[in-house]
């Protein structure tokens, strides 16, 4: 049944591996290229360069797996008919079904794999230098669960709708609404925490080292929160460039009593935080898993 799974979608398996063997390629010519620009240009031209190419193609590939792999792995079968002749060889439901999963999903897990280590190599200098909140997408192992959930995904629509373009279309809208329902989600995991400064002394939120920041909001020296509009109208600020921590407005903020309240989470949640989203997004995918079996076992004869 494996071979006979490798034959049916051998050029769809060559296409993935061709893609992910093209971008492992490209990760590593950028990222010494990155620790080039690292020692030379330090921070500025590491938040240039990390916001570039290389992390929309890590976007795209998970994107690109559940379209042209995930969604016609059942799919094309369904909509040719060919699947009755193993259903009728003795191959129950879910042997064939599994001997699929188990070629395409080892294969994708293999490869999101070594994707991650690369990206964790390819991100060592942004780390040092902004943070890993910067680039969380690409960084660390939710590589690996964005994969497995793009594939089922695209099994699983493929499975129920049993038309592999109407499988892609389908899921051409709903993988991005749920990565970035998670992506809104993300800064929710835990309670963010909070620091008060009145622009007196140490600037603490330099002091907290490479974290999130979530929200900003000038206070008055009541507490009470006000608006950029009112603060900079009492200190009118030399160019359109100024934000909350404009050096030339600090004692301005001083006079008028006016102190800074900033909602983080730190760096010290990264690991915990990547943790989450990735179990979240496995547990996404083996819910999806589930449903085409049960799919396969009851809705399609």
């Amino acid at each position: 049944m494996i071979w006979v799974t490798w034959r049916q979608h051998r050029t769809e398996a060559i296409v993935a591996g061709t893609l992910m063997a093209l971008s492992a390629l490209f990760l590593l010519v950028t990222g010494m290229e990155l620790r080039r620009i690292f020692l030379q240009d330090g921070r500025n031209g590491v938040e240039y360069f990390a916001a570039t190419f290389p992390f929309i193609a890590i976007h795209i590939l998970p994107f690109l797996l559940g379209v042209f792999v995930g969604a016609p792995l059942v799919s094309q079968e369904l909509e040719r008919g060919t699947y009755r002749l193993a259903w009728t060889q003795g191959i129950p439901r879910e042997q064939w079904f599994k001997s699929k999963l188990n070629l395409v999903g080892g294969a994708t897990l293999v490869a999101a794999l070594i994707l991650a280590g690369v990206m964790n190599w390819w991100n060592q200098p942004v780390n040092e230098t902004i943070g890993p909140w910067a680039t969380f997408d690409a960084n660390g192992i939710v590589l690996i669960s964005y994969g497995l959930f793009g594939l089922t995904l695209g099994i699983a629509l493929g499975t129920i709708l049993g038309k592999p373009v109407g499988a892609m279309a389908l899921f051409v809208p709903i993988f991005p609404m749920v990565r970035l329902f998670f992506f809104w989600l993300r800064q929710y995991y835990l309670p963010p925490m909070s620091v008060l400064w009145n622009y007196t002394g140490e600037n603490p939120i330099d002091q907290l080292g490479k974290i999130w920041i979530l929200k900003q909001n000038f206070i008055d020296q009541f507490g009470k929160p006000i608006t950029s509009d009112l603060v900079f109208k009492a200190c009118r600020p030399s160019s359109i460039l100024a934000y909350a921590l404009n050096p030339d407005l600090f004692s301005c903020f001083r006079e008028n009593g006016f102190s800074i309240l900033v909602s983080y989470q730190p760096v010290e949640r990264f690991w915990l935080f990547q943790g989450v989203e990735s179990l979240a997004f496995l547990a996404l995918a083996a819910s999806l898993v589930g449903l085409t079996v049960w799919w396969l076992k009851k809705k399609i004869s």
